[in-house]
């Protein structure tokens, strides 16, 4: 069996100081643990100082850069670790994912995020022997895409089911609205 190909992003190039979606194989979610995370004053962000949170984490087979912290992920982090005060933080598993988000200067782009679901729940959950099968035709395609356009994620809604090509590329196209 040949070993999958590791497709460079477009973002994986130049001085990076920090990580982003770049750092995720083929735009797969992988599951690191936080070292510690810390308010930094001048931390250097695309070549210039600026206060930021910054999130360091252990060594693994990914990165090695630190990542900043906006507020979407410092709020996940708040509720996964059930503590507001984030410097409290060590030594948590969390996974990284991309969603859909607005773009610096406008439009539409995947940033990096620290998923809402808990790698430890995910490992605890009983073992499913396949994902169920999901076309544009299911009988509970149209609640799957409310709940995807509500508040579901690609990443969980893919942890259950196995969507036929044409179904994923209308739930990807959803996500993206």
């Amino acid at each position: 069996m040949a070993e999958e190909q590791v497709l460079k992003h477009y973002r994986f190039s130049g001085k990076l100081s920090h990580i982003g979606c770049e750092i995720l194989p083929n735009g797969k979610d992988i599951t690191v643990t936080i070292e510690r995370i810390s308010f930094v004053d001048n931390e250097v962000i695309n070549g210039e100082k600026q206060s930021a949170w910054v999130c360091y984490f252990k060594p693994n087979q990914y990165f090695k850069l630190p990542m900043v912290l906006n507020s979407t992920n410092r709020k996940r982090l708040a509720k996964l670790s059930g503590t507001p005060y984030l410097e409290t933080v060590q030594n948590l598993t969390v996974t990284l994912t991309q969603e859909m988000d607005k773009a610096i200067g406008g439009g539409r782009d995947y940033g990096l995020r620290i998923s809402n679901i808990k790698p430890a729940q995910v490992q605890n959950a009983p073992v499913q022997a396949e994902r169920k099968p999901l076309t544009l035709s299911s009988p509970n395609y149209p609640q799957l895409v409310e709940w995807l356009r509500d508040k579901g994620t690609l990443a969980s809604l893919l942890s259950g089911y196995s969507p036929d090509e044409e179904c994923l590329v209308e739930l990807k196209k959803i996500k993206a609205e």
